[in-house]
């Protein structure tokens, strides 16, 4: 709730100024190239807008204040963070104005802080992603046992500091009075799911740009659904009739010959198509499923979803969906660019990058519920997003939590409107309906244990889905999960453990 009183009263100012105008698997996620998208610092809502008064402490320009005191300083502090220099777009500073949107905002975000804290904000760079992970956590750990205790504040991708945590490397955010969790630029979600016996120990929202980068949804090419006479997905979203069943039965004469080879390959037009297995992720969070939950003493525990009858249906829906009637192609990332296919699973990061130049109109929705008594959209992140912790090494926790405050504050000030209301809803939405969309895939993002400490569990929480899904021959889900579920109670038992240990 607190995040769409946030995004209409921003979607409202926005539009009204613009109305005339991890991996997982065995191979790394790829590197996209960082966002370059020209224009000028962040657009401010019209003051004039309608606001609500729910949380009543608005700056001149309608964004929500933070608690933050007028008065407050660190004194000339510096908050050293450690950071994955090879994020697959800019997120942490920028090193002057360059007249480039997001760096800029990125510039002046920092800027603030620095004046309105009186702290000098120092970056260390280090290689942080799928596989350099180790690289990463070494680092930290090095600093940690050293006594030198250089690293306030380690932010990388997100397994990577899962597993910082994990090992004990991070500290509880929720002892610290000056992080306001029930404010919009911490996504409820995240809480909601990743306290561990009542503590956090890592956070996400606003303050990560790759963050919403990372958001999975379903992109539609607009002319092969009217060359097909089909129903529009906006309105089946408005009509709660957007789900999986809809979309498969929408897929039923997509395909065709394209090359007159009477072979199936990627030269074909399909109804779906996506460049690794990686991307069919989205099936399962967006069905409503998760793979672990909490007891309601906080202890981790499988989510009774992870084998459940809908699970099942799912996967057999999906795998049937995927390798028979030549419904999809999922080995070709060029097909739904090149306008050959009526669907796509990906991060909405692709509207600003290989979508950018297309020359047909796309449309954004999100992943199809199971069916329509699902209450909520479900939109699941890729890996390549920050976590923030702090180091249990640092000797300024303190200021390093106050300055995690009001970098997220900030954040959602100044660099949100930027990315997603400027970049994202209107350089790169080609209606207002898209717009709408990124605010639906903004307020239902997960995050499942399961998925982020994946590592921590044999990669068994993610892994199962996809090889079951992927091929005609793939074993029996529901086989393949029972046999492995001692396995997977063994490696919870230990997870659960070890941060019920933990000081």
């Amino acid at each position: 709730m607190k995040k769409s009183i946030a995004f209409v009263l921003a979607l409202l100012a926005i539009m009204t100024a613009f109305v005339g105008c991890a991996n997982v698997d065995d191979t790394p996620d790829p590197a996209d190239t960082t966002v370059s998208d020209g224009g000028t610092q962040g657009v401010k809502p019209d003051s004039s807008s309608p606001m609500d008064t729910t949380y009543g402490n608005y700056d001149e320009n309608g964004y929500i204040k933070d608690n933050i005191p007028d008065d407050e300083s660190l004194e000339g502090e510096t908050v050293t963070f450690l950071y994955w220099e090879d994020a697959p777009n800019t997120e942490f500073f920028a090193e002057d104005q360059n007249g480039e949107s997001i760096n800029d905002a990125i510039y002046f975000r920092n800027m603030t802080i620095e004046e309105r804290l009186k702290v000098k904000l120092a970056f260390v760079p280090s290689v942080g992603k799928y596989e350099e992970q180790a690289t990463f956590i070494n680092k930290a750990q090095t600093d940690i046992t050293s006594g030198v205790c250089e690293y306030d504040v380690l932010a990388a991708y997100s397994m990577t500091i899962a597993s910082t945590a994990y090992n004990g490397m991070a500290v509880d955010l929720s002892q610290f009075d000056t992080l306001s969790f029930d404010m919009p630029w911490w996504p409820d979600t995240l809480l909601q799911e990743s306290t561990i016996y009542d503590k956090l120990y890592f956070a996400s929202g606003d303050i990560s740009t790759n963050m919403l980068y990372m958001m999975y949804c379903c992109f539609f090419n607009k002319k092969q659904l009217e060359d097909n006479g089909l129903e529009d997905p906006y309105t089946l979203v408005d009509n709660n009739e957007w789900t999986l069943d809809k979309m498969i039965e929408m897929s039923a004469n997509i395909y065709q010959d394209n090359n007159g080879d009477q072979i199936v390959n990627a030269e074909d037009i399909f109804a779906f198509s996506t460049g690794s297995t990686v991307h069919l992720d989205p099936f399962y969070y967006g069905s409503g499923l998760r793979t672990m939950e909490k007891n309601a003493d906080g202890t981790p525990t499988i989510s009774p979803d992870f084998s459940s009858e809908r699970a099942v249906d799912v996967v057999n829906k999906v795998r049937a969906y995927l390798n028979d009637g030549n419904y999809a192609y999922y080995k070709d990332d060029d097909i739904f660019v090149e306008g050959r296919s009526l669907f796509t699973y990906e991060r909405v990061q692709i509207a600003s990058k290989s979508l950018k130049e297309v020359d047909f109109e796309f449309g954004i929705v999100p992943v199809p519920k199971y069916n329509s008594d699902q209450e909520n959209y479900s939109t699941v992140l890729g890996f390549p997003y920050t976590l923030y912790c702090i180091s249990a090494g640092s000797k300024k926790a303190d200021a390093a939590a106050l300055t995690l405050e009001c970098m997220a504050s900030e954040s959602y000030r100044q660099i949100t409107p930027v990315l997603f209301e400027e970049s994202m809803k209107f350089k790169y939405a080609s209606d207002n309906k898209t717009a709408q969309m990124y605010d639906i895939l903004r307020e239902t993002v997960s995050f499942d244990i399961g998925r982020i400490f994946t590592m921590s569990f044999d990669k068994i929480t993610y892994q199962y889905f996809r090889n079951s899904v992927s091929s005609a021959g793939a074993s029996d889900y529901s086989s393949a999960v029972k046999a492995k579920v001692r396995v997977l109670e063994r490696l919870v038992e230990n997870f659960s453990e070890t941060f019920a240990d933990m000081d």
